[in-house]
C-alpha cells in the first residue's frame, strides 16, 4: 500500500480486506497473515503509479 505525501496532521484511514481459508490446528482456527509477500513485489507495488 503506498499513500503518498500526506500533509501534516492530517487523518489517513486505511482499510484493507484479507480473504483467506483458515486452517485449524489442534482444534483451533487459525489466521496468518504474513508481514511480506513476495520480495520481487514489493518494489512493483512500491513504484505502481495507478493505485487507487
Amino acid at each position: 500500500v503506498s499513500v503518498g505525501n500526506l500533509p501534516p496532521n492530517c487523518e489517513v484511514v486505511i482499510k484493507i480486506t484479507y480473504v483467506v481459508e483458515l486452517a485449524i490446528e489442534n482444534g483451533d482456527i487459525v489466521f496468518r497473515l504474513p508481514a511480506k509477500v513476495a520480495s520481487w513485489q514489493s518494489k512493483m507495488a512500491i513504484e505502481d503509479r495507478n493505485q487507487v
